[in-house]
C-alpha cells in the first residue's frame, strides 16, 4: 500500500468533500434519516470545507493511496467554550474501504501534532453518540468527558465529548487485533482476515513502540476471551490518565504467542508487564452470550483457550506480572508477582 499522510492543498478540497459524503452516507445508514444522507452533495460540502480550510490556525492533513485521497482529517482553535482544551479535532473520515487498516490513527495524530503548540495543549472531539466508530476515539487514547445534544435533520441527537490531555495522548494506546475486523456491516471473521488483522497490528504497535518516550511501558492483557480485558482497560484508563502506558489486548495464551511481542517491545527497549485476567470458563462463556452476535466468540474456542492457558511468569521477559481475579461486578487486583 503506497500510503501518503500530508498536509492538504486547496486542490484536495474536493476529493475531501467526496469522501465526507461518501463517509457520512455509508457510516450512518439506518441511524440517519435517508433523505438527510441522500441531500449531501459533494459541491456542498466543498463550500463547507473551502470556509474553514486556511483559516486562522486551522490545519487539514490528508491520506492518498496511489495519488487518491481515501480520507482526511481536520482540526483547529476549540470552537467550545465549556471545554478546557486548546484544540478541537473538526472532523476524521475515511472512505469505507480503506478503514480498519490503521489510516484513522495516523490522521488522528497528524492533526494533534500539528495543533499542538506553547500554550496550546489538549484535544477535544464531538462525536455523534450513534456512530458506531465512536469507540476508535478511546482505542486511541481520547477519555470520554462529556454529553449534549445537536440539532440534526431536524432532530436532537446526542454527541460525546472526547479529550486528549496532549499530542502524544492522541497516539495509539490500546492494540487490539479484533479492532482489524470491523467492518460497516460488523465485525467479519475468516483465517485469511485474522491473519491480516495480527500483521497491521503488529505493525501499529511497532510504529508506537518506535516512536516510545523514555517513560513508556507496554501492559500486556492476556487471558481467556470474554474474560473483561478490555473493560480492565477501559477501567484503569480512566481512574489513572496514564498517557506514558501502552496496552495490548488479546487471548495470547501460550507463551509462544506472547513471545513475539516481547521481543518486539525488547527491540526498542519498552519494558513489558504481563496483566493476566482471570475468570471461570462459566463466567467468561456468560459474558460472552451477552455480547453483540457479531463479537461473540465460538464457546469452543473460550474452552479450548481456557484448557490450553500457560500463566504469564517474569521468565517469559515480563518486569511484572499482575494477576486480576475478574468478577461480575467488576475487577479486583489480586497480586503483583
Amino acid at each position: 500500500m503506497d500510503l501518503l499522510i500530508a498536509p492538504a492543498v486547496p486542490e484536495d478540497l474536493a476529493g475531501i468533500a467526496a469522501v465526507t459524503v461518501k463517509a457520512w452516507q455509508a457510516t450512518f445508514q439506518g441511524i440517519l434519516p435517508d433523505a438527510y444522507l441522500a441531500g449531501l452533495t459533494i459541491e456542498a460540502q466543498q463550500q463547507r470545507h473551502q470556509s474553514l480550510f486556511g483559516g486562522c490556525g486551522v490545519v487539514y492533513h490528508v491520506a492518498k493511496v496511489a495519488g487518491e485521497i481515501v480520507g482526511f482529517s481536520s482540526g483547529g482553535p476549540n470552537r467550545d467554550p465549556a471545554s478546557d482544551e486548546a484544540n478541537e479535532l473538526y472532523g476524521l473520515y475515511l472512505l469505507p474501504s480503506w478503514q480498519g487498516q490503521g489510516i484513522g490513527r495516523q490522521l488522528l495524530l497528524a492533526v494533534a501534532m500539528q495543533l499542538q503548540a506553547p500554550g496550546r495543549q489538549g484535544l477535544f472531539a464531538w462525536v455523534l453518540a450513534d456512530n458506531p466508530h465512536r469507540h476508535f476515539y478511546q482505542r486511541c487514547g481520547g477519555v470520554e468527558v462529556s454529553t449534549q445534544s445537536i440539532e440534526l435533520a431536524g432532530q436532537s441527537w446526542p454527541i460525546t465529548g472526547y479529550r486528549w490531555s496532549s499530542a502524544a495522548a492522541a497516539d495509539t494506546c490500546v492494540f487490539n487485533p479484533d479492532d482489524y475486523l470491523e467492518t460497516l456491516g460488523g465485525r467479519v471473521f475468516s483465517q485469511s482476515r485474522n491473519a491480516e488483522a495480527w500483521r497491521l497490528v503488529l505493525l501499529a504497535l511497532e510504529r508506537a513502540l518506535s516512536r516510545a518516550r523514555p517513560n513508556v511501558r507496554l501492559q500486556l492483557v492476556v487471558g481467556v476471551q470474554a474474560s473483561g480485558k478490555s473493560y480492565w482497560i477501559e477501567q484503569t484508563r480512566a481512574a489513572t490518565n496514564d498517557t506514558s502506558c501502552l496496552y495490548f489486548d488479546a487471548a495470547l495464551p501460550r507463551r509462544v504467542h506472547r513471545a513475539p511481542i516481547l521481543a518486539l517491545a525488547a527491540r526498542h527497549g519498552v519494558p513489558v508487564t504481563a496483566v493476566w485476567v482471570q475468570a471461570p470458563v462459566e463466567q467468561a462463556l456468560a459474558r460472552n452470550a451477552l455480547r453483540r452476535g457479531d463479537h461473540q466468540v465460538p464457546s469452543a474456542s473460550i474452552e479450548a483457550v481456557a484448557a490450553a492457558f500457560e500463566p504469564p511468569c517474569r521468565s517469559e521477559g515480563f518486569v511484572e506480572v499482575i494477576e486480576v481475579n475478574a468478577r461480575q461486578s467488576g475487577h479486583e487486583k489480586a497480586a503483583r508477582l
